[in-house]
């Protein structure tokens, strides 16, 4: 079972909505963060994807297949 990490960016987040609140409405902010947050992991899941071979034998593709990215929601950021 692959592990999950783990990312708090509480104060961080209160404090950035707090700003952009004025300028766009809840919903928007929070599929911004979500869409963010997924390019991100996305990103992060094919460097790590393309990395594996210079650390590991990789004898079988199903190892780097098995790095997956659980995608955000806005409904699931707070």
């Amino acid at each position: 079972m692959p592990a999950e990490m783990k990312l708090d960016l509480g104060p961080a987040m209160r404090r950035a909505r707090a700003s952009f609140n004025q300028k766009m409405s809840a919903s928007n902010f929070r599929f911004a963060i979500a869409k963010s947050l997924t390019d991100l992991a996305l990103k992060s899941q094919s460097a790590v994807r393309a990395d594996l071979p210079k650390s590991f034998i990789i004898r079988r593709p199903w190892v780097s297949q098995g790095i997956r990215v659980k995608t955000a929601t806005k409904s699931g950021l707070w």
